[in-house]
């Protein structure tokens, strides 16, 4: 039977992080917030802390075992998770989920919001070549895009050519947790 608002997010790997750890802290809280999360990782996932917290809070989890981030066989595989899972919005974490989460819109036709965690300055030309790539599936599906501070949303909005009205600032309130 169906709860509530049923969130996909999308996140490249399950490894201790703090966009893991929001992962885990959102999960804490879906229940309560009528939220029926699961969660695709884009890589090989091993057993980990955040895995196993994860699963122990009944979330479902799905692995795209591809062993790099931008291995082309993700788009696909992702879309057949994420349209598996049937959820009513994709959220998605960093670059490399925006562009499987861009496909999985554009394929299933369900809403996109993405969550930046970082801010990329001095990357090469190839990171800026990827850069480029997720900001265009990002601007092109998301309906927001969510920075976790202020000077990120300036960041990004200097970077990315974007219409400051979609790009909102929820400040993250995660704490960063030794293990």
């Amino acid at each position: 039977m169906r709860q509530g608002l049923r969130v996909c997010h999308v996140i490249p790997t399950l490894q201790h992080g703090g966009a893991e750890d929001l992962l885990v802290e959102l999960a804490q809280v879906a229940g309560s917030a009528g939220v029926d999360m699961s969660v695709v990782s884009l890589r090989r996932t091993e057993v980990t802390s955040v895995l196993g917290r994860l699963r122990a809070l009944d979330v479902p989890v799905r692995t795209l075992e591809v062993g790099r981030f931008w291995d082309p066989r993700s788009l696909w595989r992702g879309v057949g998770a994420i349209r598996g899972l049937r959820p009513d919005l994709v959220h998605t974490h960093m670059k490399h989920a925006d562009v499987v989460g861009a496909a999985a819109h554009r394929r299933i036709g369900i809403p996109m919001v993405s969550t930046l965690h970082v801010i990329e300055d001095g990357v090469g030309p190839v990171g800026a070549t990827k850069r480029w790539m997720a900001s265009r599936a990002r601007v092109w599906s998301a309906s927001r895009t969510i920075a976790v501070s202020e000077a990120q949303r300036r960041w990004y909005l200097r970077a990315v050519p974007s219409d400051p009205a979609r790009v909102v600032t929820v400040r993250n309130g995660v704490r960063r947790r030794t293990l």
